[in-house]
């Protein structure tokens, strides 16, 4: 393989790995390098322990074709795509980026979080075993492929089918090859894995119509070259780079292209930007962003972010994506939102979110007023994703549905053991009652009468000992209760976990209509426990009305409803309904349901 004219900070294959150069020199000459089987002297770190440990493992099938090289021969340090170490014997040649970038995250987590019961769990993913290490090998590495050639590749080259396919036909392949072989009929380049590192000519090529460009995974490491590809797409709304580590800007001699314009400023109407695993500074990310005018929605997931510093205001973004990530403190989300006037879309899955506004501050209310003066600051989120965090107790959550007023979708559950699917959705249904415009929990919409029968049956849990925390005021506001009552009046509340387990029966209206026989029967009023499953009912009306249990289906209706609702939860307990005295319950057959 030729040598090729490397610099710091290039993306490079090696042996079907993908990495960054992180420094090229000489070293001792006791290094041992595989020359011929392209085997390399590997390290990683080993953090299952309190003390940091180097392994160099070997494949002694290959032992035998490891030559010694010479002190006078150039070597290249690789960063691969995951933590590595960068040193031999002791020596230290280079940093590996991002271990350096992890290992200060799991310290700031570590100390966030010291003494508390989430101290293990917070950090055990932050730095993972046996990652692909740092090597040192020759600079015999392949520096990627251009733009033009992946294009030549992907839509202009015509690739007979396989023989693997047999005798299957593609029937109107033809047209197909043909229709995708002209350039200006795409709408959306889809290139990621293709190791793209620079663009070449593509003076032949035009993209008057294309709106999508994916372009993860490559080995894209210049913004230049960013700048020079985009050039040629005039309409482009969404731009993919996840995957690409790019220099820095201050590394970067030419962040613009040849016509000396930015990435931005030759697209006006970019509105979507993804760079997802860019290990990207915030700062960084938001300058760039900060200078696409149309732009609508940001994504920076997996990049390592602890906290989210930014000074100026951004106008133009509505949605942002900065899941997977180490975010610890709700002060820097309150500053963030204040920054980001338009923003509607906040997604934070999979961080380190807990009841912290920051460090030795708990009261989430007032650390979010304190920062903006006003909660009318966080009235334009209308969507939030926190599920996968660190979230624990009910009074982080209530404080959120008053900080967030006007939330209509949610991602949320509590982080805690493995619960029943009764109890998340007794879960489901507090989080629906205490969050009054939301209308998407968890990706389920939440119908009109999901929200009556949550929010009458919040009323006999919310003094309870574990949902008490939810009826705090906030202000001059209401209680979720005094909201609730007038809507649907006084509820029996029970005042201890303990107390739920008292035994309490509601009146109900039996009616059976699953056929022409159980129909000719009269209704039955039965008093049952308002603690009853709708699979105990099943079995209750079974026997009443000779009806099989596998066939039966459950509809209540509570006498103003205009039509009737299905219990299809069988682990639900009835006043999960909201069902109470009075209510009718008809009961139905799978074998004459339409």
């Amino acid at each position: 393989m030729p040598e090729i004219d490397c610099e710091i900070g290039q993306r490079v294959l090696y042996s079907g790995h993908v990495g960054t150069i992180r420094w090229k020199g000489k070293v001792s000459d006791s290094l041992e390098i595989g020359l011929r089987s392209k085997k390399t002297q590997l390290g990683y770190i080993d953090m299952t322990g309190e003390q940091e440990s180097v392994h160099l493992p070997r494949d002694s099938q290959d032992a035998e074709d490891v030559d010694s090289v010479s002190q006078t021969v150039e070597v290249l340090g690789i960063e691969w795509d995951n933590c590595h170490l960068g040193s031999y014997e002791g020596t230290e040649y280079f940093k590996s980026e991002r271990l350096e970038r992890l290992k200060a995250v799991k310290s700031e987590i570590e100390r966030v979080y010291k003494g508390t019961f989430l101290e293990g769990a917070c950090t055990q993913d932050i730095l993972v075993e046996n990652y692909r290490p740092c090597s040192f090998i020759l600079p015999e590495v392949q520096d990627g492929i251009s733009f033009s050639e992946a294009i030549r590749e992907r839509y202009l080259t015509d690739s007979e089918p396989t023989e693997s396919l047999g005798s299957a036909e593609f029937v109107g392949r033809d047209k197909a090859v043909e229709f995708f072989s002209q350039l200006t009929n795409l709408y959306t380049v889809g290139l990621s894995g293709s190791n793209i590192s620079r663009l070449g000519d593509c003076s032949e090529f035009k993209f008057s119509r294309v709106k999508e460009l994916y372009l993860s995974a490559c080995l894209l490491y210049k913004w230049s070259t960013v700048a020079d590809i985009l050039e040629l797409f005039p309409k482009l709304e969404l731009l993919d780079l996840s995957g690409n580590l790019f220099q820095s800007f201050s590394d970067n001699k030419t962040t613009s292209n040849t016509s000396g314009n930015s990435p931005a400023e030759m697209h006006q109407s970019l509105n979507t930007l993804i760079l997802n695993r860019t290990m990207m500074s915030f700062k960084e990310a938001i300058s760039l962003a900060k200078t696409f005018p149309s732009l609508k929605s940001l994504s920076l997931v997996s990049n390592a972010y602890t906290n989210l510093e930014i000074k100026d205001v951004v106008a133009g973004p509505t949605s942002l994506d900065l899941s997977s990530n180490y975010v610890w403190s709700w002060s820097c989300i309150f500053k963030l939102i204040t920054k980001f006037i338009s923003l509607n879309t906040l997604i934070l899955s999979g961080n380190k979110l807990s009841n912290l506004v920051s460090e030795g501050k708990t009261d989430l209310y007032q650390g979010a007023l304190e920062i903006a003066g006003s909660i009318t600051a966080y009235s334009g989120i209308e969507e939030l994703h926190i599920n996968d965090n660190l979230i624990a107790d009910w009074d982080t959550i209530t404080s959120i549905s008053a900080i967030f007023p006007n939330l209509r979708i949610l991602r949320f559950k509590l982080h805690t053991e493995e619960q029943s699917s009764s109890l998340q959705n007794v879960h489901r249904q507090v989080i629906i009652s205490i969050f009054p415009r939301l209308k998407v929990l968890n990706g389920s919409e939440i119908s009109d009468y999901e929200r009556i029968n949550a929010e009458r049956y919040y009323l006999t849990l919310s003094d309870s000992l574990y949902f008490k925390s939810t009826e705090r005021r906030f202000g001059d506001s209401q209680t979720h209760r005094e909201r609730l009552e007038p809507l649907h009046g006084k509820r029996e509340v029970k005042k201890t976990v303990q107390e739920m387990s008292t035994v309490k029966t509601i009146k109900l209206c039996l009616v059976p209509d699953a056929d022409s026989e159980s129909f000719a029967k009269e209704p039955i009023h039965k008093k049952v426990p308002s603690r009853a499953t709708v699979r105990d009912l099943k079995i209750l009306c079974s026997r009443l009305f000779g009806i099989a249990l596998a066939d039966i289906v459950l509809v209540y209706n509570d006498g103003n409803m205009p039509l009737c609702e299905r219990m299809d939860d069988e682990e639900a307990e009835l006043q999960q309904y909201g069902i109470s005295n009075d209510y009718q319950i008809r009961i139905q057959s799978r074998q004459t349901q339409f």
